[in-house]
């Protein structure tokens, strides 16, 4: 499943298990508060939009990816 939040739109969840998470340019995603192992969130592809923001507040971000590593891409974000 992919989810794909809108330019300018926001998503609040408990968890996401995707393969792809898309936010579009301005777009938020908050991950509530939680800690614990089941709040941790899993993708296989992350995109994030010019001005878009992803908030994982105390929980954990798997990006389960093939081919070359994200990291650089996403910390930059």
């Amino acid at each position: 499943m992919n989810t794909t939040v809108a330019t300018g739109a926001k998503l609040i969840t408990h968890r996401l298990r995707q393969n792809e998470l898309v936010l579009g340019d301005g777009a938020s995603a908050l991950i509530l508060q939680d800690g614990s192992s089941t709040a941790t969130s899993v993708v296989t592809k992350l995109t994030i939009g010019t001005g878009a923001t992803l908030d994982i507040t105390d929980n954990a971000l798997v990006i389960d990816y093939s081919g070359a590593s994200p990291e650089a891409t996403i910390r930059a974000k």
